[in-house]
């Protein structure tokens, strides 16, 4: 806070009570004063009143017969005073203000009722006739033997009028009081304000974390020595955040780095901190982690039956998790406890590791490895057994059986050896390796596809459709596009019923091209959809081997798609057929493989 603010903040804590205390006095004051000044008006304005009707008394018993011509000329001269006769019946002769005939009957005024008990009236009250509030003054005296009563009333806002100038003067003068007391307090304030700031603005700097800012010195007495404290205490404390920052920094940019993920979590539940692995791990969203339960930030409930569980033990544990909610991914949590200084454990400290990957490839190397030597072992062992069978057998037309056998089954050995060289150099070839690309015309591809399985179709009369109408284009390898499209309209006439229809089909989505080959085959069940594209499956182990095949054609395809910078899917039901979707994107600068192939 700056000077000038300290010593406003001053003025008005001393100016605002004194101020308060002032204005209370005050108002007792002023109501007194103004209740004696309408006093001393009510008692003037009376007193007027009454030797006006004295005075009148006195011309109309002189001269009874002109009453009212004295009235009138008496109202003429002080148009303010009300002048009304009065019999002693309360019947009203005349009036200044009104048309005595139309006025009721006055005999229960109360200063009538006065005047005419004890010979004078006196009475402020609200005119019924005129309908506002008056002060009246009535007196009885008697006019050739007859009793009558004269009464003058004047408008209280008259009156009031006329004493709002002293009203006016009151206020004035307590309101000079308060402006000169205020003085009085802002002048006596300054230079305390002064020095009050000074030390002021240094708490100020101390409290935001300015901790190279110094008070001034010099100050008087006990402020100096109090200037001196806040000087050491900045010094003291910026030395430590100073040390702070820097094993902050290490220990974030350590966690940072680290590709294992880390959460640190209070007793309570809550998390501390968590780096930006344990994030990605997790899927959670890096902004408002800190003091958010695990549960709050949609965080697997496996995982937090284990945090849970971890704190409770107390030591280090350690566990496998599959995270249902994140579609299957394994994860390997170790816990240790947090200690304090004095050996009391604060928290718990998570470590995630990631091992989705691990556990797929190490399956996949499984699978492979045992798809692998089952698919080589039987045309091996088949030409095995027929060369053994061929040495001893002399009759030709088994011999030449045998030799058909044998033939067959080299050929099904070339092809597997093929396709998984195919595979491999797909895999770890990048993108100046593979054939060379070119614009393509989609429907050209298309008939050469149908062209070259058009001999397997009519042998089991499956008719083969192509839907492209428009003149669409395509940029990548002639040869892997046709091999790609080519296996997947082999596969449509291998497990497609006889005298069905297998449709080629391109259209433009957006950004992307997208070809499909539909079929009305047996249909895929939803589990192995997602396995269709692996090395070696097959739906129907028993289907694949009377229709033929290696087990790596849809593999094949997959990888093809990605070396596009594309993909495929399939969509199918059981006994309605399948859908295949090759998507390759339009433009050539996005149809390069610039990501790794997944296996």
């Amino acid at each position: 806070m700056s000077n000038s603010g300290s010593r406003r903040s001053l003025l008005l804590r001393l100016g605002l009570p004194i101020a308060f205390i002032q204005i209370l006095a005050s108002i007792p004051v002023a109501w007194i004063t103004i209740s004696i000044v309408e006093g001393f008006n009510q008692s003037r304005v009376e007193s007027l009143l009454a030797r006006y009707t004295k005075h009148l008394e006195s011309l109309i018993e002189a001269d009874p017969q002109q009453e009212k011509t004295i009235l009138s000329r008496w109202h003429g001269s002080s148009p303010d005073i009300r002048l009304t006769l009065i019999a002693a019946s309360g019947q009203v002769k005349w009036d200044s203000d009104r048309n005595a005939v139309e006025m009721e009957n006055h005999s229960n005024r109360p200063e009538v009722l006065a005047a005419i008990r004890t010979g004078q009236g006196v009475q402020t009250r609200f005119s019924q006739t005129l309908g506002e509030g008056m002060t009246y003054s009535a007196r009885q005296f008697m006019a050739e033997g007859e009793p009558l009563v004269i009464r003058a009333s004047m408008r209280s806002d008259l009156t009031r009028a006329q004493i709002m100038p002293i009203i006016w003067s009151i206020l004035l003068v307590l309101s000079a009081l308060l402006i000169v007391t205020l003085g009085a307090v802002a002048f006596v304030s300054r230079d305390v304000g002064l020095l009050v700031g000074r030390l002021s603005e240094g708490a100020r700097q101390l409290a935001a974390g300015n901790f190279d800012y110094r008070s001034d010195s010099g100050l008087p007495g006990v402020l100096n020595s109090l200037g001196l404290s806040l000087n050491q205490i900045a010094e003291d404390q910026g030395e430590r955040i100073r040390q702070f920052s820097v094993q902050q920094s290490e220990m974030q940019g350590i966690l940072f780095a680290l590709r294992t993920g880390v959460i640190a979590m209070g007793l309570d539940g809550h998390v501390i901190s968590m780096n930006p692995a344990a994030s990605s791990i997790l899927d959670v969203d890096q902004t408002d982690i800190r003091g958010q339960e695990l549960d709050q930030l949609g965080i697997d409930a496996k995982l937090i039956e284990f945090a849970c569980s971890a704190a409770d033990a107390g030591g280090h544990v350690v566990s496998e998790i599959t995270l249902d909610s994140l579609s299957g991914r394994k994860v390997v949590v170790q816990s240790e406890p947090i200690h304090a200084d004095d050996g009391q454990q604060v928290g718990t400290l998570l470590v995630l590791d990631d091992v989705t990957r691990m556990r797929q490839l190490e399956e996949m190397r499984t699978d492979f490895a045992s798809n692998v030597s089952h698919e080589l072992r039987t045309p091996i062992t088949a030409i095995q057994g027929y060369a053994e069978l061929l040495i001893d057998e002399e009759d030709n037309s088994k011999r030449r059986r045998y030799i058909d056998v044998v033939v067959s089954n080299a050929a099904r050995l070339s092809a597997i050896i093929e396709d998984l060289l195919s595979l491999s150099r797909l895999e770890d070839s990048d993108d100046s390796q593979l054939p060379e690309r070119q614009t393509l015309a989609v429907h050209e591809l298309l008939d050469e596809v149908v062209t070259g399985c058009s001999d397997e179709a009519e042998a089991r009369s499956i008719i083969l459709e192509v839907k492209c109408d428009e003149p669409l284009t395509c940029f990548g390898s002639k040869h892997l596009l046709e091999q790609a499209v080519s296996n997947l309209v082999v596969n449509a006439i291998r497990y497609g019923p006889a005298n069905s229809t297998v449709q080629l089909a391109a259209s433009a989505m957006e950004s992307k091209l997208q070809i499909t080959v539909a079929d009305e085959g047996p249909g895929i069940d939803e589990g192995s959809c997602r396995r269709l594209f692996e090395r070696f499956f097959r739906v129907d182990r028993g289907r694949s081997r009377e229709v033929g095949g290696t087990g790596l054609g849809l593999a094949i395809v997959k990888h093809i798609a990605q070396a596009h910078g594309g993909s495929v899917e399939v969509q199918s039901t059981p006994g309605e057929g399948s859908i295949f979707t090759v998507s390759l994107p339009n433009s050539p600068e996005h149809n390069l493989n610039n990501s790794p192939i997944e296996s």
